[in-house]
């Protein structure tokens, strides 16, 4: 008895094929398929008379040793297997029995072959799909064979019938003893289909009896979708639909089977309606006669274009059907006899009379295997890592687009305008997918898709992850990136749609149509790009928000999102600004207005979702919806449409390939969606650094400036506009410089919208990040009355962070503009203070104090301190740190329940008379407690413009006797060691994110 690895090594298999008997013609055979056969587009021709003749000389040799040798043990002889294995059969060996071919031929389980036994599981846990499918051919018949069964014993011929490309559909006839073998032979047919052309097939699942438990593991089927018995009518009107429109659409021309790849899946590709219990008594399903006929113009009507019907026929001889089918039980159900002359029937009452067995599916294990194998064909793959001389070649002037998939015929997204009014027209686009469909992935596909095709200058990526995660970060090394914002900073998201929506208007009005410099005026931004961009480049800007539906949790923040959200869809595609919100569903419940909103949101896109969400859903039509019950199950699945899901409009669906930069031969037998993400994209970001490097500074000149926005990441003191500017000049910043700079936008390091005019004789503080999408917190002391700030922050370290911010600005001015600063640092951790002042001038480029400047920390120095000491008419400005620990600088006692009956302080007079003569006073507190030790409760409302405080308390309220309802967000109670909230003029409440250095 010889091992598993000898007959593997004897019989035909890829390692090992068998040979055959000298045949020129048969070699002639399947070396070329019959000249005479229409061309075919999609499958390689393989001609099956090589593998006829083969099996004739089997059945020869086997005869011949089996006479010779006198019995049927001695038929697996050392001469039979020589014959088989011999230089003869090299031309069949190499087209039937190739690794890339032998799936065409071998069963899933084994083979008799010449008396000896074929086990082909080691072949199929090794076998992976190949790229180009292929198909058998027989002479004189058009159509590529699927192998369906074989003979028995050992020379048993294989059998083939024609069915992809062929003109007839399939039937498979049972009684209720062959039942269960038809079911598994129609599953058998799907898998072999499948591995034949996983690319290019989807299977239509019906099983009326059993329901889905009928295709087991099809969920992992490339493309496939399982069809509900309330949906069968619908869902076959619709595939009836397709096979007019596609029959219409190839009069005059080359046929389906001629056409090239992407021709046929425009068509909608190749599938297959696979039908379970036709004619059983146990469903009522196909009594409808409806169904039945819709059924049978398939199977007539659809093999010419593509799609074909492989259905199970129940002819079990019961009273009902045999009351339908008269008294002749060859007659079949339903009225199905008519559908004989367009289809190929199997018989499996008659398969053992005839000494045949039907094809049987794998054990479960390898079914398993091998349909995994083919679902990494059809999803995974190097997609779209275009070819490196073809990065960042591709324009932006009309719109910017991406597949995808790694599929020529893949569903692809496109954002702004196709020329000549071509199909389609993009301003903003929806993304819904429930956990696990494959979000995240498609936004990857996205964004790095684009980003491998337009440069920087033509495309810019503002970014937002809503969903508490950091799956954006990866996007740091991508330098179209401009924005990248998280849930952790709500209040800067919101600021960045504003201003995206200023930059919007600003190119609608300015920047395309200022008439005064003589570049003319420009209706959109494609016009604009066609003029070479004469005010300045305006690239595509693409908005991308996860989970936007957050936005919509806060009421006030709601409307201002919805509002921005509407602007931009409607009027942002002249801008050139496009925005694509994604969520576990198309819109979020409670979101008002949304009508409004999706009226203009033309792009669609839909993954995996609930069955309830679908059928609720107003976003696609009936066809739409539809195909999202049928086409889209599975993970990676995605429906696109570019028509605002409109009745009759284009759809497409596929795949969502996994992006991958690495070789082919890095990813070989590989699911490479399990692989850690840096080290998939690791290739694509090393060749955006290999490209930005070949770009001079005057090229990246308006390339985006990363901006992390999470709520966490802090600026440092080193990023002041005042003390970059200071540095530029050289100088320290006097009152034209400030002037200067208040003209000059965010963006470009400037303080505007505040106001810096010399007249009011402004001490600019800047303590860190504001909400807005560049802007600096900036206080602004200036020559009025209540020109003061106090801070009523607990922590020692936050209080430290922004006195540093304080500290900074006041270095950066010249003496012009600040004549005197005097600092009492009477705190409790006095040392603590001390070293960030120091630090600060260091920063500003004084190693020692300034000559005006002067600190002290002994409490006894509290009445000098408080009389100004700048010259006349001089700006000075006193800081107090923890003043309420010096004595000659607190109330009397109960004099703040009482201060109607005390004199005015030196202090308190200089709160209330000094701002308006350029005596500025800056008070830092632990609590408002302390504070009121020191400064009466009046004297805190009426003295104070300013109040810094990382916690409204409700002593603090009452302190400060607020008549504004504050938003929750500054309500906030939780310490956080980064952000505090700036009360202005008219109390106006802002969040900052204080200098982390």
């Amino acid at each position: 008895m010889k091992s598993l690895d000898d007959l593997l090594n004897l019989v035909p298999s890829p390692s090992a094929p068998p040979a055959v008997a000298p045949d020129t013609d048969a070699v002639a055979r399947v070396a070329s398929a019959p000249s005479d056969r229409p061309a075919h587009a999609l499958l390689k021709d393989i001609a099956i008379e090589g593998a006829e003749a083969l099996e004739h000389a089997w059945r020869a040799e086997y005869d011949r040793l089996l006479v010779a040798g006198g019995g049927a043990e001695d038929a697996p002889s050392i001469a039979l297997c020589e014959h088989i294995v011999g230089v003869a059969g090299t031309t069949v060996r190499e087209a039937m029995f190739t690794p890339d071919n032998f799936h065409l031929t071998a069963s899933f389980i084994a083979d008799d072959c010449a008396g000896l036994r074929a086990e082909w599981a080691p072949q199929w846990l090794r076998w992976c799909p190949g790229d180009d499918a292929m198909g058998l051919t027989r002479g004189g018949e058009d159509g590529f064979l699927l192998r369906w069964g074989k003979g028995r014993g050992p020379s048993g011929p294989i059998r083939y019938l024609p069915l992809i490309a062929g003109h007839k559909s399939w039937l498979v006839l049972s009684d209720d003893a062959t039942k269960d073998a038809a079911h598994e032979l129609v599953r058998t047919l799907v898998l072999r289909l499948a591995c034949m052309m996983s690319k290019d097939v989807r299977f239509s699942l019906i099983a009326p009896v059993s329901g889905a438990q009928a295709f087991p593991r099809q969920e992992l089927l490339p493309s496939r979708r399982f069809i509900r018995a309330e949906d069968l009518s619908e869902i076959l009107e619709g595939i009836k639909g397709d096979i007019t429109t596609t029959t219409q659409k190839m009069m005059g021309g080359a046929g389906f089977h001629q056409r090239s790849r992407e021709e046929q899946k425009l068509a909608g590709g190749y599938e297959v309606v696979c039908a379970l219990d036709m004619g059983s008594s146990r469903t009522t399903a196909y009594n409808n006669a409806n169904i039945v006929n819709m059924l049978a113009d398939i199977a007539r009507q659809g093999p010419a274009v593509g799609r074909y019907l492989l259905a199970h026929v129940d002819v079990s001889a019961d009273e009902k059907h045999a009351g339908i089918r008269g008294n002749d039980p060859n007659r079949l159900p339903l009225g199905l006899d008519r559908l004989r002359d367009c289809v190929h029937i199997i018989d499996l009452r008659t398969l053992a009379r005839d000494g045949v067995e039907a094809d049987r599916l794998p054990p479960p294990p390898l079914h398993v295997r091998i349909l995994q194998s083919l679902g990494r064909a059809a999803a995974d793959g190097a997609f779209n890592v275009i070819p490196r001389g073809a990065w960042w070649t591709h324009r932006a002037a009309h719109f910017v687009q991406t597949p995808l998939s790694d599929r020529e015929d893949g569903p692809t997204v496109l954002f702004g305008e196709e020329p000549d009014g071509q199909r389609r027209t993009v301003t903003a686009g929806v993304l819904a997918g429930q956990t696990g469909s494959g979000k995240s992935f498609t936004l990857s596909a996205l964004i790095l898709g684009l980003a491998m095709r337009y440069p920087p200058e033509e495309l810019q990526f503002y970014l937002v992850d809503l969903k508490g995660g950091t799956e954006f970060n990866i996007y740091r090394q991508v330098p179209h990136v401009r924005i990248i914002a998280t849930d952790e900073a709500l209040p800067y998201v919101s600021a960045m749609l504003r201003t995206l929506e200023e930059e919007m208007d600003r190119r609608n009005t300015r920047l395309f149509n200022d008439c005064n410099d003589g570049h003319g005026q420009f209706k959109d931004i494609t016009a604009y790009h066609k003029g070479g961009q004469p005010r300045g480049p305006a690239p595509r800007i693409l908005l991308v928000v996860d989970e936007y539906q957050k936005l919509f949790e806060d009421t006030e923040q709601a409307g201002q999102a919805m509002a921005v959200f509407k602007n931009l869809a409607s009027r942002g595609r002249s801008a050139g600004i496009h925005m694509l919100l994604a969520s576990q569903s198309m819109r979020p419940s409670g979101m008002m207005q949304a009508k409004d909103l999706f009226n203009n949101i033309a792009l669609r896109m839909a993954m995996k979702l609930p069955d309830a969400t679908i059928d609720a859903m107003e976003e696609f039509s009936r066809d739409g919806r539809r195909l999202l019950r049928s086409d889209v199950t599975q993970p990676g699945q995605i429906l696109v449409n570019s028509h605002s899901g409109a009745t009759g409009s284009e759809y497409q669906t596929g795949y969502v390939a996994v992006l991958d930069g690495r070789s082919a031969a890095e990813r070989e037998g590989r699911d490479t969606s399990k692989d850690d993400v840096n080290v998939r994209l690791a290739p694509v970001f090393a060749k955006f650094a290999a490209l930005a490097a070949t770009r001079t500074d005057a090229q990246k000149a308006h390339w985006p400036r990363l901006e992390i926005i999470d709520g966490k990441a802090q600026p440092t003191l080193s990023s002041s506009f005042l003390l970059c500017r200071m540095r530029e000049t050289g100088v320290p910043l006097d009152a034209a410089a400030l002037v200067a700079l208040a003209a000059e936008t965010a963006d470009r390091g400037g303080l505007a919208p505040n106001v810096l005019d010399a007249q009011i004789r402004p001490v600019p503080l800047l303590l860190g990040r504001d909400t807005s999408l560049y802007g600096q917190a900036c206080v602004v002391l200036r020559r009025a009355d209540r020109q003061n700030m106090m801070a009523v922050v607990k922590d020692n370290r936050v209080q430290c962070k922004m006195l540093a911010g304080v500290i900074l600005s006041l270095a950066t001015l010249s003496r012009d503009v600040v004549g005197s600063v005097r600092i009492l640092n009477t705190a409790l951790y006095a040392d603590n203070f001390a070293k960030v002042i120091a630090d600060a001038l260091a920063l500003a480029g004084h190693a020692q104090m300034p000559d005006h400047w002067r600190m002290s920390d002994n409490p006894d120095d509290a009445d000098a301190f408080v009389p100004p000491s700048s010259p006349e008419g001089g700006t000075d400005v006193l800081i107090l740190i923890g003043p309420d620990r010096a004595v000659d600088l607190r109330l009397p006692a109960a004099a703040g329940a009482f201060p109607a009956r005390q004199p005015d302080s030196a202090l308190q007079k200089r709160l209330k008379e000094g701002p308006e003569k350029g005596q500025h006073t800056i008070m830092l507190f632990d609590t408002i407690t302390e504070a009121e030790k020191v400064i009466p409760r009046p004297m805190i409302e009426k003295g104070m413009e300013w109040v810094v405080y990382d916690v409204m308390t409700n002593d603090l309220k009452k302190a400060l006797n607020l008549t504004t309802l504050l938003k929750r967000t500054d309500m906030k109670t939780q310490e956080n060691l980064t952000t505090v909230y700036v009360m202005g003029p008219a109390q106006a409440t802002t969040r900052v994110t204080l200098f982390g250095e």
